[in-house]
């Protein structure tokens, strides 16, 4: 800490997994099409974490953060096709994981003279590429994306009353949050995709 105005948090971490359970889609011997759970590998994660918060003036403040993430599977032979046979996973990210991932809100508190109050936010949340699986399928990936959003809310000065106008993914950015899995017989993926611009208007009462 700086100053009571400036706060930085770090931290790095190791951990390693033994037995990891995987949720892992596969087609059975009886050909049937099934989402099994099983100790499948060990995995190797490490990374470094870092988080700020600095209240530039007494109405303005800048807070973020920042994740850096290295993993891999290890002693991952795993049989996905029912076929009795293992592929080989080492070295290929879990899936889910990321390389990194980051935050940047500011913040702006105006205080009115009647004793209400104006709070003005913007946010930046940025993720990097993961996959919806094991095994670094190019087809099941979901791409980096960067996503901006912004409130702006008046609260009474009872604190009974809120209004608040705002927007998610301003600048539509089009990404995924779920690929696959392959469909049985039709080898097709499925993919649902996040909301696009959605802009909106809130009241709270609070009793």
């Amino acid at each position: 800490q700086w100053g009571g105005v400036f706060q930085l948090n770090l931290a790095a971490f190791q951990t390693d997994y033994e037995d990891m359970q995987l949720f892992i889609f596969a087609t059975t011997p009886s050909g049937n099409f099934t989402q099994l759970t099983r100790n499948a590998a060990d995995a190797e994660i490490s990374g470094i974490e870092a988080e700020f918060v600095w209240q530039i003036t007494d109405m303005f403040q800048l807070s973020g953060s920042y994740a850096n993430i290295s993993s891999e599977l290890v002693n991952a032979q795993i049989d996905t096709d029912g076929d009795g046979g293992f592929e080989n996973f080492n070295g290929t990210r879990p899936d889910n994981t990321s390389d990194y991932t980051a935050t940047l809100v500011a913040s702006f508190n105006v205080p009115l003279s009647n004793g209400s109050n104006l709070d003005f936010r913007a946010d930046w949340r940025a993720h990097s590429d993961v996959y919806d699986d094991i095994g670094e399928d190019p087809n099941r990936r979901h791409d980096s994306y960067n996503v901006l959003g912004a409130r702006a809310t008046w609260t009474s000065a009872s604190d009974r009353y809120a209004v608040s106008v705002w927007g998610r993914n301003l600048t539509e950015e089009e990404y995924t949050i779920n690929v696959g899995p392959y469909q049985p017989n039709l080898n097709q993926l499925n993919f649902s995709y996040a909301e696009p611009r959605v802009i909106g208007a809130t009241l709270s009462v609070a009793f």
